[in-house]
């Protein structure tokens, strides 16, 4: 037992050592922003592997911080992709198809994100991800229907964007829709030939 709590003591003590030196890091990263850093993990699945998760006072970004040989963290790659996100789903405030969509997540490179830059988000969408609520919609057509409009919500306000997902669930059934290179400026009536059924 005295070995097993000596272990602890000094295994914790360890973690103190990687705790501080993720508190220097984010100070010298970024002196003019606060972080609430939580107590550091150990992976033992993977070894030599300590993380943590932070949270920025001053935008209310949650993220992790890792050390293996050297330490990383993903405080901007996350503001930066949160708001992406937001800014994209913004442009559906005050639009009829908003009802139909339960979520919708877009996804950039990640060297477009991981900048402390001001970015210009609708340039940078790569791929966008659509989740219809499950059964709201009737059927193909309408599928194609809301799915069209949405691409033209986005085309209409700048949104380049390489590849969309569109997934709709109805009758204990999964519909999918991908449109890409020259099937996005497809209209409804053609783009419906694209769903198909997963299961």
């Amino acid at each position: 037992m005295a070995i097993i709590i000596l272990i602890t003591v000094i295994f914790n003590g360890y973690k103190l050592t990687i705790y501080n030196e993720f508190k220097d890091y984010l100070v010298e990263k970024y002196p003019d922003k606060s972080f609430d850093l939580h107590w550091v993990k150990y992976d033992f699945i993977y070894g030599n592997h300590f993380f943590a998760t932070v949270y920025c006072n001053n935008d209310g970004t949650k993220f992790s911080i890792h050390k293996q040989n050297v330490i990383s963290e993903e405080y901007l790659l996350t503001k930066n992709r949160e708001e992406m996100n937001r800014v994209i789903n913004s442009y559906f405030e005050n639009e009829d198809v908003k009802r139909y969509i339960e979520h919708l997540n877009v996804s950039s490179y990640k060297n477009d994100l991981n900048t402390g830059e001001e970015i210009d988000y609708p340039k940078i969408v790569d791929r966008i991800y659509v989740y219809y609520y499950d059964n709201s919609i009737k059927d193909n057509n309408q599928f194609a229907e809301i799915s069209y409009n949405i691409v033209h919500i986005l085309k209409d306000n700048n949104v380049d964007f390489n590849v969309s997902y569109f997934t709709d669930e109805r009758d204990s059934k999964v519909y999918e829709l991908q449109l890409m290179g020259r099937d996005i400026n497809e209209k409804a009536e053609e783009i419906i030939k694209l769903i198909r059924r997963r299961k």
